[in-house]
């Protein structure tokens, strides 16, 4: 099983409940399953347990790159530029 920064189907299902200041007490539930979705959300979270536990989850995610460095170079950069005005 893959999995990504963000997995669609369970951020979907967890979009989907309404506010609970909108609509206090109602329950959200699947058109096509008649499942609430939560229970969907749920479901995703039980498929990724058990790809871990059986070594079957493949990380897609980006590895941490060194774009957190750029904002401190350019800062840098901008002290430079003003120091030499």
């Amino acid at each position: 099983m893959r999995v990504a920064v963000n997995n669609p189907s369970f951020t979907q299902n967890l979009n989907t409940l309404p506010s609970t200041r909108k609509l206090p007490g109602k329950a959200t539930f699947d058109t096509r399953s008649g499942a609430h979705h939560l229970g969907h959300a749920i479901d995703c979270c039980v498929t990724i347990l058990d790809a871990m536990e059986t070594g079957n989850l493949v990380d897609v995610r980006p590895v941490r790159g060194k774009a957190s460095a750029i904002p401190k170079r350019l800062e840098a950069v901008i002290r430079l530029t003003k120091n030499d005005k």
